[in-house]
């Protein structure tokens, strides 16, 4: 018998099946005595506070503490149910500051842009736009404006950002669909598009998938790596994760790792593809087919001029293209629950919109390709398409933060980085012999690369089942 003995025994259940923490239920008097004894810090009816009351107070310390926190949660889920439920106006408004300040900074940037091309072309309007994100985020400015969220609850800029790096992202794709010039596009091209795509993804995949088992990581883990990069990062990881039944971390973690390798490209590929003597066209699909993000694709190839940037986006959309038969394949693979038909909303649907434009621009080039209304017409779409590529990229600034990129897990980026970089490699390797040799020797080391990847991922995997 003790003082405890007229507490209810649900509350007492519940108070302790919150885990460690949590206060412990009050002694009898024998028991508290000898407890004291043992121990003075703890108050008991040898000391002025009885056992109750201290159990008591401490209890509800920790009610207060966990309703608090609940409160901060609830407070943060509701503000996002707000946005989307607010009205259509309310939801339009919401995204002008985000919007806005991408305009200015993508503004900015090609106003440095061009006054930096008059003395030297190594700089690139689409580069300063997202070094300006990303120092308008790190720098000081970022408290001042309040970029940062404080407790993972959205901030002012954030609607409008998130509709940057989707919408306006998408529109742009849209549009660019009237760049594209009938001209551009020979049909031993798209062959050697076609035959890169299948000989590059898988050696990629076969990369990543050996490299996370060599560090340890789970099979969800590789293929989240591996789909996000053989067809467009983000979005297809996000797409993947009900199937292979990966966490939010596994999530995050294979997206930042992914997108490390699109910050690389925007900075390495101009480079590299002026010192090999790669040409425009070249180079703008090799930024199709190697950049894991749509955006950042698109980026790299307006670095190499105009036709390049419609060609990198043509390039990136066919590998876009195939991520509904590749999540078949995944949940065939792995016998998720999912439905077979769940697939099909994963299709996107600005692709259809990229085509329907670029059917327009070859009736429009039959019917009206000598007047100067239609090549005005063409100008001023060129002209949207490049301010929304730059208020984009300046969007994707404003999402690198250098606190998360150093804390992104290192086995995680190791296997990511080894796909993005065989993937890139064989890619380039493979325009260059298009380019400059034959189109036998460029399938022939396509082809040889993967049957030596395979060899070698296979040989690994049986070393590390044996362990």
């Amino acid at each position: 018998p003790g003082p405890h003995r007229k507490t209810p025994r649900k509350i007492q259940s519940r108070i302790l099946a919150q885990g460690n923490g949590s206060p412990k239920p009050p002694l009898c008097h024998r028991q508290a005595r000898r407890h004291c004894l043992l121990d003075p810090s703890r108050k008991g009816p040898c000391q002025k506070s009885s056992p109750r009351s201290s159990w008591k107070k401490e209890a509800r310390t920790h009610a207060y503490t966990s309703i608090s926190r609940a409160y901060d949660r609830t407070q943060i889920t509701l503000l996002a149910v707000k946005e989307r439920q607010s009205s259509p106006l309310q939801a339009i408004t919401s995204k002008v500051p985000g919007v806005f300040l991408a305009s200015m900074v993508g503004f900015a940037a090609y106003a440095i842009g061009q006054e930096a091309k008059l003395h030297t072309n190594l700089v690139s309007d689409v580069v300063l736009a997202i070094l300006l994100g990303v120092l308008l985020l790190n720098a000081p400015t970022g408290r001042i404006f309040r970029l940062h969220p404080k407790d993972d609850a959205p901030t002012l800029w954030d609607p409008g950002l998130r509709f940057t790096d989707k919408k306006l992202l998408r529109l742009a794709i849209i549009l660019m669909g009237l760049k594209v010039q009938a001209d551009l596009f020979e049909a031993r091209q798209v062959l050697m598009v076609l035959a890169i795509l299948a000989l590059a993804l898988p050696t990629a995949f076969l990369l990543i998938k050996a490299a996370s088992r060599r560090f340890g990581l789970s099979q969800g883990m590789g293929d989240l790596l591996g789909i996000g990069t053989m067809v467009c990062g983000a979005s297809a990881i996000n797409a993947l994760s009900p199937v292979v039944k990966a966490d939010r971390r596994d999530q995050g973690i294979a997206i930042s790792a992914v997108f490390l390798f699109s910050i690389f490209a925007l900075l390495a590929f101009y480079p590299i593809a002026s010192g090999l003597g790669l040409s425009a066209e070249y180079s703008g699909l090799w930024a199709g087919l190697s950049v894991n993000d749509l955006s950042s694709s698109v980026a790299v190839g307006s670095q190499f001029g105009d036709s390049a940037e419609v060609l990198a986006a043509a390039s990136k959309s066919l590998r876009i293209l195939l991520l509904g038969p590749l999540l078949l394949a995944f949940s065939l693979a792995r016998k998720s629950d999912s439905t077979e038909k769940g697939w099909l909303q994963h299709m996107p649907l600005f692709i259809l919109g990229y085509l329907a434009f670029f059917g327009l621009r070859l009736l429009g080039d039959h019917h009206f390709g000598a007047d100067p209304e239609w090549a005005e017409l063409l100008a001023i779409n060129s002209k949207i398409v490049k301010f929304l590529i730059l208020a984009v990229c300046a969007g994707i600034g404003m999402q690198i933060r250098i606190q998360t990129l150093v804390s992104v897990g290192w086995r995680a980026c190791i296997a990511g980085g080894a796909g993005s970089l065989g993937l890139a490699g064989l890619s380039l390797a493979m325009l260059f012999a298009f380019e400059n040799y034959s189109s036998l020797l460029a399938i022939g080391i396509g082809g040889g690369v993967l049957l030596v990847t395979f060899l070698l991922t296979r040989d690994a995997g049986a070393d590390t089942q044996r362990v």
